[in-house]
């Protein structure tokens, strides 16, 4: 997720949707549960954990 890459606040991401910040936040919640940052904190120290798993140093 390419978007999640670089620091995207939720204004940014309802900008690409056509939304306001207040709605697109509201919608995201509704259908993933968390917010837009939430959502990309927890994507982010997923990605984290799987470099430090798959890391060839002790």
């Amino acid at each position: 997720m390419r978007i999640l890459q670089r620091r995207s606040l939720p204004a940014d991401l309802a900008n690409k949707a056509g939304l306001t910040p207040r709605y697109y936040t509201e919608v995201f919640k509704k259908n993933i549960g968390k917010c837009p940052i939430e959502y990309v904190t927890s994507y982010r120290m997923d990605q984290a954990k799987k470099l430090l798993r798959e890391s060839k140093k002790p």
